[in-house]
Order: C-alpha cells, then structure tokens, then sequence
C-alpha cells in the first residue's frame, strides 16, 4: 500500500512538472485573414518604428474583413504591453488596450498628448487581442473606431457608435512570433498607416511559484521516504 501511495505522488508531482513547463511555453502572436501588403512610399511617422521601412511585409485590414472577425491574435493567456511608437497624422488620434464598444477607454494613447515609449500592461486570454483604434475627426477625417476583430465604426453627433464610418484600416508588422508593430490608417485616403503606430508585445502568464513548489514537495517526499526505507 506504501508503495502504492508513494508511486502516486510521484506520479502526480511529475505531472504537476509537465503541466507547468507546458503552460509556460511562450506566447504567440497569428494573423487571422487580412491581406498582404507592404509598407507605401510615403509611410513616415515620427518616431519612426525601429527596424520597419518601406517595402517590408504587412498584412492589412478594412472595415469589412474585421467586422467577420479578422485580424491579429495570441495562441494562450498572456501578459500584453502595448508601446506608443509615433504617429504622422495630423488629425487626433486614440489608442485603447479595450474594445471601446463595451470596454473603458482609458488606459489610452493619445497623439500629440503621449509621449512616445508610454507603455499599457494587460492581460489577454486565447483569441482576437482587445484593442481599438479610436479618430477623432480633426483635419478634414470624420470621427471613428476600428476595433481588431470587431469592425469599424462612426460616432454620431451624439458619440454614439454606429456603422457610418467604414474608412478607417489596420495594418500588422510582424517583428518576431510575439511582438508585432499596430498600424493605423485614420480615413483620410492617403492609407499609408502611419497615422499611428503601437508596438504589442506578449509573454506567457507564468504559474503561481506554489505549483513549481508543491510539485518539488512532493518529489522530495517520496525519494526522502526512499533513504529511509534504505537505512
């Protein structure tokens, strides 16, 4: 019977183990439709993002291909922080870390108010990450949100949300498995997504270090029980 109990909490310590080595793996980031494309000539935010110029690989998303559900997403929970680059537009513009259709707006990025390298932290589980780009309709662009996955949309005269404003676009650098630059096109029609730029970057959640803990306990226990049966 000993032998019995001490093979299964070996056994479950092990597996503890696996589990929280498993879970640990890193987080990635995938796109989900869109189509490929590649940085225009005339893209220039400032700051410019670090290692992306003209002619490199983006995948881009309209109003259409997100309203179904298109655009980026991570493979597990994650930790998320998301990088205010730059931006190029002149017209105001708005980043959430939210859906801002049922979500708070704020913490946010704003252009020409955030200093660049301000940073979000958040979490995110398996999916479309929870984002939202926000125009605010200063020179000459009618106000709107694109919402990753979720579509784009108008703000009437009372900043209500509805589905007038079908201008707006997303474009994604990836940079490396996790982290990849957001770029913004705000509807004035040059699309050159610089209007604004956020870098995201995502890491797995780690294990409570009690798992890491109750799994060596264990182990511990049973080759302990060992020593003394060969004393």
């Amino acid at each position: 019977m000993k032998r019995v109990v001490k093979t299964s909490l070996c056994t479950l310590a092990t597996s503890l183990l696996m589990i929280a080595s498993l879970t640990a793996k890193a987080a990635t980031l995938s796109l989900i439709g869109g189509a490929v494309d590649y940085v225009p000539w005339n893209w220039n935010p400032s700051p410019t993002a670090p290692g992306l110029s003209v002619g490199n690989t983006i995948q881009t998303f309209n109003a259409a291909q997100a309203a179904v559900g298109e655009g980026i997403a991570i493979d597990a929970n994650a930790n998320i922080v998301y990088t205010y680059i730059g931006k190029e537009a002149g017209s105001t513009n708005l980043f959430a870390g939210s859906d801002v259709r049922s979500d708070s707006i704020f913490p946010a990025f704003l252009t020409g108010f955030t200093a660049p390298g301000t940073t979000i932290a958040t979490t995110g589980s398996s999916g479309l990450l929870d984002f939202s780009f926000v125009g605010l309709g200063t020179c000459c662009v009618d106000p709107g949100a694109f919402i990753n996955g979720g579509g784009s949309f108008g703000f009437d005269a009372g900043l209500n949300l509805d589905d007038s404003n079908l201008g707006l676009s997303l474009a994604v650098a990836m940079i490396s498995p996790s982290s990849a630059y957001l770029m913004f096109g705000d509807g004035f029609g040059d699309a050159d997504y610089d209007d604004m730029v956020v870098r995201v970057d995502v890491s797995a959640v780690p294990l409570p270090a009690a798992v890491w803990l109750f799994g060596t306990a264990l182990i511990g226990l049973v080759g302990l029980g060992k020593r003394r049966k060969t004393a």
